[in-house]
C-alpha cells in the first residue's frame, strides 16, 4: 500500500485533490489504462477499480494523473488537508490529523 499526505489545492476557486506520479503507479494505477468509480462518504472519497468504471486515469507513460474537483469531492471540499491511501483495487482519501 502506498500512502501520502497532501493539501486540498483549488482551481478556479473550486476545491482539487490532484493525485499524480509515484503514488499511483506504486499501487498499480496505469495512465489510460486504469478505469474506476467513486463514491463519497461522510469520511471522504473512496476511487475503486472498475473494467466499466466511469472514469479514467490520466496522464501519460510512467506519469498518471486523477484530478478530482468541485462537488465530487463532496464532504472533502471542507478539509485542509487529506490522507491518501492507495491499494491496486482502491484508493482512500480522508481527513487528514492535525
Amino acid at each position: 500500500m502506498a500512502s501520502n499526505t497532501r493539501k486540498v489545492g483549488s482551481n478556479r476557486g473550486a476545491k482539487r485533490v490532484w493525485l499524480e506520479g509515484k503514488i499511483l503507479t506504486q499501487a498499480g494505477w496505469k495512465a489510460k489504462d486504469t478505469r474506476f468509480d467513486i463514491a463519497q462518504s461522510d469520511h471522504g472519497l473512496t476511487l475503486t477499480r472498475s473494467d466499466s468504471g466511469a472514469r479514467r486515469v490520466s496522464g501519460k507513460g510512467d506519469n498518471p494523473i486523477i484530478d478530482i474537483c468541485g462537488a465530487t469531492l463532496g464532504v472533502a471540499q471542507g478539509f485542509e488537508r487529506v490522507e491518501i491511501a492507495a491499494t491496486f483495487d482502491a484508493i482512500e482519501i480522508t481527513e487528514a490529523e492535525g
